[in-house]
């Protein structure tokens, strides 16, 4: 009877130490994966060098947003000089390892307009995975795109 109290004893400490191992461990897992949402770089970044000439003359000066957790925005000025009948636009580029850019999300556009100074503001776009992104300018123009004007970088981490 004593073997047999002593063998329950030992299964039932055995079991509470793995139960108190596996709740530890998940909670590690729950805290790393609480730790691991990101955030985006504070600030707006906007063109390093200021305003630059996209063509046409038309110049531009785009600017990204981050939102402090993962979301990108994009407000581009535009110094319309012709008085061009264009159509604002922009894009979110991912910036590779290498310098290239990939493009991650097209913006869309704001509207034909022959205004000589104008702004076109981006929705934001969220969820976006750990990575550095840049919002680039473009307008049409007759049919014809000119664009990848690019802001500063805004970093996913």
């Amino acid at each position: 009877m004593l073997r047999t109290i002593r063998t329950h004893r030992r299964r039932a400490t055995r079991t509470v130490a793995a139960s108190t191992l596996t709740a530890a461990a998940l909670t590690m897992v729950l805290a790393g994966a609480q730790g691991a949402s990101a955030a985006t770089t504070a600030g707006q970044q906007c063109r390093g060098t200021g305003w630059g000439s996209i063509a046409q003359g038309v110049n531009s000066y785009p600017c990204a947003q981050g939102n402090g957790l993962t979301g990108i925005s994009g407000s581009i000025d535009y110094d319309n000089l012709n008085h061009l009948n264009i159509l604002p636009c922009a894009e979110l580029l991912l910036v590779n390892s290498n310098g290239s850019t990939t493009s991650v999300r097209d913006f869309g556009c704001g509207a034909w307009s022959t205004a000589g100074r104008q702004q076109f503001y981006t929705a934001t776009r969220t969820g976006l995975p750990v990575g550095t992104y840049v919002v680039a300018a473009g307008f049409w123009y007759n049919g014809t795109y000119y664009g990848n004007l690019q802001s500063g970088r805004v970093s996913v981490f």
